[in-house]
């Protein structure tokens, strides 16, 4: 049986200024990327939902991600008290 996988969350942000920044708007309270590598889940830093699913957002560079369920938005940075389980 495998472990639960590791989830931490991201930094929430104030809405970026039009131009500054790339933003992803999630459409659905699904995470927007999903891929099955050996890495934590990222969650939105105020809601918990999981915006990324085994995917190394160290990818992600100057990128911002809109959580659908509640607005906010997350900087692709994890936040220093990350820990969601």
């Amino acid at each position: 049986m495998m472990a639960p996988r590791k989830k931490l969350r991201l930094v929430v942000i104030a809405e970026p200024a039009e131009g500054t920044r790339s933003v992803l708007v999630l459409q659905t309270d699904s995470p927007g990327f999903r891929v099955d590598a050996d890495v934590p889940d990222y969650c939105c830093g105020k809601c918990g939902n999981i915006l990324f699913h085994g995917v190394d957002i160290n990818r992600f560079v100057n990128v911002v991600v809109q959580c659908h369920p509640c607005g906010a938005f997350n900087e692709t940075i994890v936040a220093d008290d990350n820990r969601v389980n």
